[in-house]
């Protein structure tokens, strides 16, 4: 079957990363001929445009995963049957169909893993015979997880009677695989995207010059800040237990950077291509680092992820006949309180460990992406009560900037531990650079750190600082315009229109400098692009 389909699809095809030359000769391609051509052929294009994405980006024979996923969650919401016990199966059906291919592709060496770690210990204990498993091979799916979730929306949704089922199947094919939300998200809704393709647009200086200049953002972050801050995080994260103490808290600051404007960067790079056709993407990040709380991090981190877990996971198990049942058992003893904590916090923890799944099959993943949190926004709700009756008895004013710097420098310490397990190979390599992290801790060694231990030169260590400047700078101006406005990123480019052009051109000619002189770095695949 493979030798057949490399017929028509052959293996080996070079990629086209976004921060590639090769992305940028596709975006414009792409772009003059949706502007170009009849305004009726503009949803092809976006089709035909996001097929060649997918088949260039990864292992062509992968989208076979997408069209097989696609045409079930299609056929599935097509089943007209007002049977209400038959369309409850059929749609259920679907929706583990589709989970089913998630689960094969993405969790089954997790399984073999631990099950061949519970035969080792068994082996140890008991006379058994049993045996360890090889672990499966399957080519990388691209995109996988991000469209995997959208189609169980828009399947739940038709079973709710929410939204109609499209159907042409093409239009539908293309709200799956719309190339800008293909490398890392974000997880759009049907309602959202589909009816946006049905638009003729024409084109618009003013809405594709925005849209470049969303993108010339977003590669400045990938390719300035992340480019440089992954060379700290590997010098001090790279080979657990090469550096103790504060060296460890620094690597896991520079992971964070990175990882944010990475993925940051990353979704600016796609919601401004989107702009530049018109068609708008919901946004995945709102200053996330203002956050005083976990709790509040998370709603700003990650949005679609964390709101379609809010909607199809949290609210399924609240709703539960096992949750209310526990719920009902626990009232009918008078713990309505009791009742309520257990319902809620067996929800959300349900949540958290989807959370942790969701970034990877290991068990750091669930522990450090999942678990942590749980534990740590369990504790800050518990806790909530007593802190506000100690700030009130200790006379501290939380309304300062004083307190509110402190409570976000600790929401910043807690996503580093957690992001720790992010960037550790192994559990254990995680738990060893905690441990290391109080280890010989010393705040002073931060007077002895010199930028040449991360190959940086003059030049790039002026352009680091430069950036990261720039970056909190861009992020204290969205989280302020962000507090009457919605579009925080928006709001902060049409500030920026109403500035002289030259003052506006020195800054765009001034990103491009850095982000040319930065190519010479070690860029990597963008972080999420693997889940």
């Amino acid at each position: 079957m493979s030798d057949l389909l490399s017929l028509f699809i052959p293996s080996g095809l070079p990629q086209i990363p976004l921060t590639s030359f090769a992305f940028c000769v596709f975006f414009a391609v792409t772009l003059a001929l949706y502007y170009l051509l009849p305004r009726a052929c503009q949803w092809g294009i976006l089709l035909f445009s996001s097929i060649i994405f997918f088949v260039f980006s990864c292992s062509p024979l992968t989208i076979l995963y997408l069209a097989g996923a696609s045409a079930v969650a299609y056929f599935t919401a097509l089943s007209g049957t007002k049977n209400l016990a038959l369309r409850k199966a059929v749609f259920t059906a679907g929706i583990l169909s589709v989970l089913g291919i998630l689960i094969i592709l993405k969790y089954t060496n997790f399984l073999v893993i631990n099950y061949n770690y519970a035969v080792k210990i068994l082996r140890k204990i008991f006379p058994v015979s049993l045996s360890p498993r090889p672990r499966f091979t399957f080519p990388a799916p691209f995109g996988l997880s991000f469209y995997t979730l959208m189609l169980i929306a828009y399947l739940a949704d038709c079973y709710a009677g929410k939204i109609e089922a499209e159907r042409n199947f093409f239009k539908f094919l293309l709200f799956t695989c719309y190339w800008p939300q293909m490398t890392s998200g974000p997880i759009s809704r049907y309602e959202q995207l589909a009816p946006q393709f049905n638009e003729r647009r024409s084109f618009d200086y003013s809405v594709v010059s925005q849209g470049v200049v969303r993108m010339l953002w977003g590669f400045f972050q990938k390719i300035v800040i992340s480019g440089h801050a992954v060379l700290i995080q590997q010098a001090y994260l790279g080979e657990v237990g090469k550096y103790d103490g504060f060296y460890v808290w620094i690597g896991m600051a520079a992971g964070v950077l990175q990882l944010y404007t990475d993925f940051n960067g990353c979704m600016d790079i796609v919601l401004g291509a989107s702009e530049c056709f018109g068609i708008r993407l919901p946004e995945n990040f709102n200053v996330p680092f203002a956050a005083t709380t976990v709790t509040e991090f998370w709603r700003r981190w990650h949005i679609t992820l964390g709101r379609w877990l809010h909607d199809y996971v949290f609210f399924r198990v609240m709703g539960s006949r096992f949750v209310i049942k526990i719920k009902n058992a626990l009232i009918s003893r008078k713990k309505r309180k009791l009742a309520n904590k257990v319902a809620m916090y067996g929800s959300s923890g349900v949540v958290w460990l989807c959370m942790g799944l969701w970034h990877g099959g290991t068990w750091r993943y669930i522990i450090g992406n999942g678990l942590w949190y749980f534990l740590v926004t369990t504790i800050e709700q518990e806790c909530m009560p007593l802190g506000r009756k100690l700030t009130a008895k200790l006379g501290i004013k939380t309304d300062t900037f004083s307190w509110r710097f402190f409570c976000r420098f600790r929401t910043f310490v807690l996503f580093c531990i957690g992001t720790t397990f992010f960037y550790a190979p192994t559990m254990q390599g995680a738990l060893r650079l905690l441990w290391h992290s109080i280890k010989h801790f010393n705040p002073l060694l931060l007077f002895t750190i010199s930028l040449e231990d991360f190959q940086m030169n003059y030049l790039h260590r002026a352009i680091f600082v430069l950036s990261v400047i720039a970056l909190v700078a861009v992020d204290a101006i969205r989280y302020r315009i962000s507090l009457g406005s919605p579009d925080g990123l928006g709001s902060v480019r049409s500030v920026l229109q109403k500035q002289n052009s030259f003052f506006r051109w020195i800054l765009y000619w001034g990103m491009l400098t850095m982000i040319i002189l930065s190519s010479t770095l070690s860029t990597q695949e963008f972080l999420y692009a693997q889940f």
